[in-house]
């Protein structure tokens, strides 16, 4: 597809290289630092950094949205911490000393300081951690945090575009090589490349993991135990491999998807070649800016309805539902309580409405609060992941149960993806989402268990959540 003129006014790339290199080659040779250096876009008309991410040869693509319409984009790696298990391959994390997460969020933050507060980290974590990864995660891990070397920011009528860099003179590259990698990348980022939206993909097969006859004995099987094990809410999530008859795009694909939803946070995080996890979630886990923290409790799902009629019809009936009721009440309690322990007050806000999204509607409550005094993003993470949306409840040993009934490794997937910056942190829950590995797409979505379930309709209820991604392909399976 051929490459246009971006619809934008950058700064001339020569005052962008000129900058970074009088700032870099002037600071100390032995002196750690993480430079960030910042330029605003001129814009004659909104910014589409999709399609500016399209037209990107680097393989690292980032992007995340949230429902005010922010936006954040970037590409390549200014730095990087990660963790990959079963592996002795990790960065800035000292495992002896205090937990794996707790290393990654005080490196970043370390690293932020040394920015001046303004650089920014994309990422998140997987769902559990210390489960045993299989190999769809390889290209991730299961900590996975990056700070663009170019990223873009910012809403409809202002943009900026910032380099980013992180410089260790006793580990990595040399400041020759830091600044080449540079110059690679500024000479093709004000390009922009239209991108293909509603393309339909041609599919080989379909796998289900469990199959339905499984999913439905193990449902069954789960509540056979809830007294035994004392549990009143367990999450289960199925897995659905979709085999592509050729080598997809994820950017394409997410484009695709992005466009079915506005009121989602979306997120897309690639790190090679026709691999990238990315979803369109409708959970906010939390939005900190200062000591103000946002937080959503969501639970309960129906059909969105053919019209305006049975929309109401629907959302009336999940309101009135016992079932789902309960299982709302689940989360909003837990949510509830543990905001109690980081927060000097909290408030709900918006309590018990209907959320509409394109294809289901779900009860949602919000709630604002103030965070206690040198409350850590850690120690917020810490708190409310899991949320009893996507584990259960109680908690304790919920990951032990839930291993039981799923034999694969969810990954990113139902973990905490967003943002971490010093004044601000954003987070959503990484829920319709599913991860492509060139002609493999594998999607995952939950069902929330409780007495009154049924198997059957927890199923559909799964198949219905998935529905944005089945209608990226040619053909629907039963």
């Amino acid at each position: 597809m051929k490459a246009n003129k971006i619809n934008a006014v950058f700064p001339e790339k020569k005052t962008i290289l000129k900058k970074i290199k009088d700032s870099f080659f002037s600071s100390s040779e032995t002196e750690e630092r993480f430079f960030r250096f910042e330029f605003e876009i001129k814009q004659h008309n909104n910014l589409n950094l999709l399609s500016w991410l399209n037209a990107q040869k680097n393989k690292v693509k980032i992007y995340f949205s949230d429902k005010n319409k922010n936006e954040y984009a970037g590409i390549g790696i200014g730095d990087i911490i990660n963790h990959m298990p079963l592996s002795s391959k990790s960065c800035g994390i000292d495992r002896d000393k205090e937990s794996v997460l707790e290393n990654t969020i005080k490196a970043i933050k370390e690293r932020i300081s040394l920015s001046g507060g303004k650089a920014r980290y994309y990422g998140g974590h997987a769902f559990d951690i210390n489960g045993y990864m299989d190999s769809t995660w390889n290209g991730i891990g299961n900590i996975l945090f990056i700070a663009p070397l170019l990223e873009i920011t910012g809403n409809s009528n202002n943009k900026t575009l910032a380099v980013n860099f992180y410089y260790n003179p006793d580990k990595g590259a040399g400041k020759n090589q830091i600044f080449e990698k540079i110059e690679k990348e500024i000479v093709n980022f004000e390009k922009s490349e239209d991108i293909i939206s509603n393309k339909i993909f041609l599919l080989e097969s379909r796998q289900d993991i469990p199959e339905r006859e499984k999913w439905i004995n193990n449902i069954n099987n789960v509540k056979d135990t809830f007294q035994i094990e004392n549990i009143s809410k367990i999450v289960l999530a199925r897995k659905s491999i979709f085999k592509i008859d050729n080598m997809a795009d994820p950017l394409i694909m997410f484009n695709s998807l992005k466009k079915q939803d506005v009121k989602t946070y979306d997120f897309y995080l690639q790190t090679g070649e026709n691999y990238a996890f990315f979803g369109c979630s409708p959970e906010l886990l939390f939005y900190r800016e200062k000591n103000s923290l946002v937080s959503d409790a969501i639970a309960g799902t129906v059909l969105k309805g053919k019209n305006k009629e049975e929309e109401k019809t629907y959302a009336d009936e999940l309101l009135s539902s016992k079932k789902d009721s309960e299982e709302f009440r689940f989360v909003f309690n837990d949510i509830k309580k543990e905001l109690k322990k980081i927060c000097e007050s909290v408030s709900a806000t918006k309590e018990k409405e209907i959320l509409a999204l394109s294809y289901a509607q779900h009860i949602r409550s919000q709630f604002d609060c103030v965070l206690k005094n040198n409350t850590s993003d850690y120690r917020i993470l810490k708190s409310l992941h899991p949320t009893p949306a996507v584990s259960g409840y109680p908690f304790r040993n919920i990951y032990k149960l839930i291993k039981r009934y799923e034999i694969f490794y969810r990954g990113f997937y139902s973990g905490p993806i967003g943002w971490i910056s010093n004044d601000e942190s954003c987070f959503a829950v990484g829920i319709r989402s599913g991860i492509l590995d060139k002609r493999s797409l594998s999607v995952f979505a939950g069902a929330g268990i409780v007495k009154k379930s049924s198997a059957e309709m927890e199923w559909d209820e799964i198949e219905n959540k998935i529905t944005p991604f089945l209608k990226l392909f040619n053909k629907k399976f039963k």
